[in-house]
């Protein structure tokens, strides 16, 4: 599973290169995808990495958590985070 930031209408930069380094322990595996972000919730990001998923021979799943401005829902620092938990359920029920 991975966890990513919308940036600049993609991902980050060292996100790409995390995934490269990896690529022969993660290939053939299925990879699902945590996204945050503004009014998109990262869903930009996530798109983009599909395709990457793809040529790094990962088996990209359909379902995915997406965190619309997740700003609002900090408490003391700390991301409350129960109003997404069907998503990830769906999400983990699928991975597993």
């Amino acid at each position: 599973m991975l966890v990513t930031a919308e940036y600049n209408h993609g991902y980050p930069p060292p996100l790409k290169n995390a995934l490269d380094y990896v690529y022969a322990e993660w290939a053939r595996k299925p990879v699902a995808y945590v996204s945050y972000g503004g009014p998109g919730g990262g869903t930009r990001a996530v798109e983009q990495l599909r395709g990457v998923a793809v040529e790094l021979q990962q088996a990209p799943l359909h379902s995915q958590v997406i965190i619309n401005r997740p700003w609002p829902n900090l408490k003391d620092g700390v991301f409350d985070g129960r109003q997404y938990e069907r998503q990830a359920t769906g999400l983990l029920d699928e991975l597993a």
